[in-house]
Parts: C-alpha cells; sequence; structure tokens
C-alpha cells in the first residue's frame, strides 16, 4: 500500500491498450501521459501494456515508458517479460493444418489475409494499406503467396480482408468445424468485412488473468482501458474497465465506465487522475 497524506492508497494493475487508447493519432504516448505514468509506477502500480500489436510493434513503447512488467501482445496470445526470467512467457499459435484449412476455405473470397512474426510478414495479395497497419520498415522481409504454403511458419494472429457477402460462411466453418480457433470481427463496408483469426481460448482478458496472478492482485485492484473490439474481454474481465470516449460501440455492454477525453486528448491519464484521488 502507498502512503499518501497520513492515509494508505490502494495499488492497482493498470492495463493499458495502445492504438485509440494510450497513443494519441500520431502513434505516440504524449509527454504529459508519460510523466503521470512514471510517476503511478513510481508511486507503486503496475502498468502494463495490452495490445493487439506484434511484440517488435510495441516493444518501443515498453522502453518508453520504463515499465518493468509483462508485456501483452497480439491481442493475449502471446506475454513477455523483457526483465523478469522467471515469468513464464509465451506465445500460443494457431495449429497449421487448422489454419491452411480455414485458407483454403476462404481463398476464393479473400482480398488480402497476412500475418507477422518478428521482423517477417508473410502475406496473401498483397496490399499498400498493410504497411502501415503492421508497422513494416526498411528491414522487414515480406513473403508473398498462398498461406498454405508448407514453408510458412504457425502465427498467434492473422488478419484477413473477406467479400462482405461472404462474412456468415466463415463465421460459420471455423464455429462449427475448426475447434481450436476463434475469430473477432473488426468492420464492415459496403465491400469489405476485417476479421481476426486467433487460437482459442486467448485474449487480452487471460492474458490480464496470468500478470494479475502473477502479481497476486485483485480482482477489484485491476483497471483496465481500451477502445476496440479486442478490449471486450480485457473491459470484461477487470475490476474496472473503462472504455475510451472514442471506442466502439461493442464495449458499452462491459464497461464499468467511460473516458471523459479520447485518446488524443489524454484521456487515460485524465481519468486516471480523477479516479485514483
Amino acid at each position: 500500500m502507498i502512503i499518501c497524506n497520513g492515509e494508505r492508497m490502494k495499488k492497482y494493475l493498470i492495463t493499458i491498450d495502445l492504438d485509440g487508447t494510450l497513443l494519441n493519432n500520431s502513434s505516440k504516448i504524449s509527454t504529459s501521459s508519460k510523466s503521470y505514468l512514471k510517476k503511478l509506477i513510481n508511486d507503486g502500480h503496475k502498468i502494463v501494456i495490452a495490445t493487439g500489436r506484434p511484440y517488435r510493434g510495441c516493444r518501443m513503447f515498453y522502453d518508453e515508458l520504463g515499465l518493468d512488467t509483462p508485456l501483452i501482445f497480439h491481442n493475449g496470445a502471446g506475454i513477455y517479460h523483457p526483465n523478469d526470467d522467471s515469468f513464464k512467457s509465451f506465445e500460443a499459435t494457431m495449429p497449421k493444418a487448422s489454419f491452411d484449412e480455414l485458407f483454403n476455405y476462404a481463398k476464393d473470397n479473400i482480398v488480402t489475409m497476412f500475418y507477422s512474426i518478428n521482423n517477417e510478414l508473410y502475406i496473401y495479395n498483397y496490399l499498400p494499406e498493410v504497411k502501415f497497419y503492421y508497422h513494416l520498415n526498411a528491414d522487414t522481409k515480406i513473403y508473398e503467396g498462398p498461406l498454405d504454403d508448407p514453408s510458412f511458419p504457425e502465427t498467434s494472429n492473422s488478419l484477413v480482408v473477406l467479400n462482405v457477402g461472404f462474412k456468415k460462411e466463415f463465421e460459420t466453418y471455423i464455429e462449427k468445424n475448426l475447434k481450436d480457433l476463434d475469430h473477432r470481427h473488426y468492420y464492415d463496408d459496403e465491400l469489405y468485412s476485417i476479421y481476426e483469426v486467433y487460437p482459442k481460448g486467448y485474449s487480452k482478458g487471460s492474458a490480464v488473468n496470468i500478470v494479475r496472478d502473477y502479481y497476486n492482485f485483485k480482482n477489484e485492484e485491476t483497471i483496465s482501458f481500451g477502445d476496440g473490439e479486442n478490449d471486450v474481454e480485457l473491459l470484461e474481465m477487470s475490476g474496472h474497465g473503462v472504455k475510451m470516449i472514442n471506442g466502439s460501440k461493442n464495449l458499452d455492454s462491459v464497461k464499468d465506465a467511460v473516458t471523459t477525453h479520447t485518446n488524443d486528448e489524454d484521456g487515460v491519464i485524465k481519468y486516471l487522475k480523477e479516479y485514483l484521488k
């Protein structure tokens, strides 16, 4: 417990999504957010990043904040502690046979499908937009071709853009035939649907449970912030789940509160300053 003005202040496990939550619209952590989160760390709180990004796309923010906690990436399918070998880090992957089966079933309706491992991108039908989304750099190796290529490795998650008219068949096939895979729907427009495919049983919420047990925090001592569909389990499994005011309506059924400011207005730290008074 922290002593503050003669009173004991509860310590919290504070789990924060990156894009649309902690990061501003320039994909940076503001100076004020960085300063306040470092103060919370010094006060004894535990700050944990929980992101859908691959490890290489979020480690720089971990270092920028000077964190000493496990890093949750690939929406909970991966947890790695850079500073503690006693923590059981892992990265779950989808069985290649199941992933290949799904790819072959959906192939004629796939606009693009891709995944990243370390600094390598494996992609079917390359589109330039992927460069921004997957944080590619000059050293990224790109392997383009059918994702059922035997030389392509297993992955923790994959994004797929489908013809919108195929979405029901896609969901049904996974649910009925591929019991070791799961899917998360992100977006529809008149032409396309965007999904994430990942190993069943893993989410940001399941990852937070592991970290919470590791540090012996109670559920009511856990605060989480998120904005998107991949944050549903995170907010649902936290003692206090906070939706960003700029977040998805899909979080409305699991949130405990909403920030008064967006990710571009330091919404996370402004909320914490009030909540932790």
